[in-house]
């Protein structure tokens, strides 16, 4: 992964000075020595955050004179600028797989073609530092004999960093990113079909305790566990997303008034009914579930979460399986309606 690296500095001199020593990024001298001294182009990023802490873009720290040669950009034309405001129309994938280079640690190196600079570059990405991530890159000219297997090859390699970027790695649900542009689609929908739907905001209660007596394998078994039991109780055209930790969110669609929330409500209580099993042990759980409605109590991704997530904690202030609607009256409202058919 590293054959691409510069031989005139030995290669784990320039990944242990990166990776390792604290303080070399203060010390502008030596910094500016090593990376010139490289014939790849050098850029150190810093990961920008969004006021959820969910990445949003980068900018450019730092290059070196490879960097200048090979993509033809000054440094003082992109030094302290984004990725999207050099690069606009690029998709958010980018921005996500190097999060996870510099918020996780992952190391990245892949073949590419820039249509900006036209030219194929190889390129390495890892972080010296959390927050931060360097990526060393160089040009080459691809081989025509394997260019229809190297096509195929950047396809798979596409969709599986397409995968990673919308899923959850432990349960392979989709994320908080995909339910954002979920929700940005479904708005434009409901526009057109005049139709509505429900955020059911899940947590499940107590679930460090999992974590603290049976240990964090256990919890992943049993996030795992529940994930599957949350698919298999919605329509084909409702989805479930996990936001992270034993946070969940379920989007139900509504055809025909409340009933569909309440079908749904009751069947994620029977699923509950079931124990957990790890090991020889069995285990029930509890949730407290807050839930809104579009439009009634939000037009928008955040007003919609963040009502779902209020009803949530009203709901936590109950014992045992406990849903709320953010809506209170609209919600009682119905459900008086259904009763009174009933008795008639």
């Amino acid at each position: 992964m590293l054959g691409y690296i510069t031989e005139v500095i030995p290669q784990d001199m320039i990944i242990n000075t990166l990776e390792e020593k604290e303080n070399f990024f203060k010390d502008s001298l030596h910094y500016d020595k090593i990376v010139n001294f490289l014939v790849e182009g050098f850029a150190l990023h810093q990961i920008l955050l969004d006021d959820t802490g969910i990445p949003y873009d980068f900018k450019f720290i730092k290059v070196n004179h490879s960097f200048q040669r090979l993509t033809n950009i000054k440094s003082k034309d992109i030094l302290n600028k984004s990725f999207k405001s050099i690069f606009p129309g690029c998709i958010d994938l980018w921005i996500n797989i190097f999060s996870r280079v510099a918020l996780d640690g992952k190391i990245i190196s892949y073949e590419t073609y820039s249509y900006k600079i036209k030219k194929y570059f190889k390129i390495l990405a890892f972080s010296p530092k959390k927050g931060k991530f360097i990526t060393l890159f160089s040009e080459f000219i691809p081989d025509q004999s394997n260019h229809k297997t190297s096509c195929k090859n950047n396809i798979k390699k596409e969709n599986n960093w397409k995968f990673m970027a919308y899923h959850d790695p432990l349960t392979a649900l989709p994320n908080r990113r995909l339910l954002v542009h979920h929700l940005n689609r479904e708005f434009i929908l409901q526009e057109k079909q005049n139709s509505t739907f429900a955020i059911m905001f899940i947590d499940i209660d107590n679930f460090k305790i999992i974590n603290d007596t049976l240990g964090h394998h256990a919890g992943d078994c049993i996030l795992k566990e529940f994930s599957n039991r949350l698919k298999s109780i919605i329509k084909y055209n409702d989805k479930v997303f996990r936001l992270g930790g034993d946070e969940f969110v379920l989007f139900i669609k509504i055809n025909t008034g409340l009933d569909t929330i309440i079908t749904t409500i009751k069947k994620l209580t029977r699923s509950l009914h079931i124990p957990f099993k790890f090991e020889n042990k069995e285990i029930f759980l509890t949730l407290s579930v807050g839930i809104s409605l579009y439009p009634e109590d939000g037009k928008d991704i955040d007003s919609l979460l963040k009502n779902a997530d209020t009803a949530m904690y009203k709901a936590k202030e109950q014992c045992g399986i406990c849903f709320k609607f953010y809506n209170y009256l609209l919600a009682q409202s119905y459900l008086n309606m259904i009763n009174k058919k009933a008795v008639d």
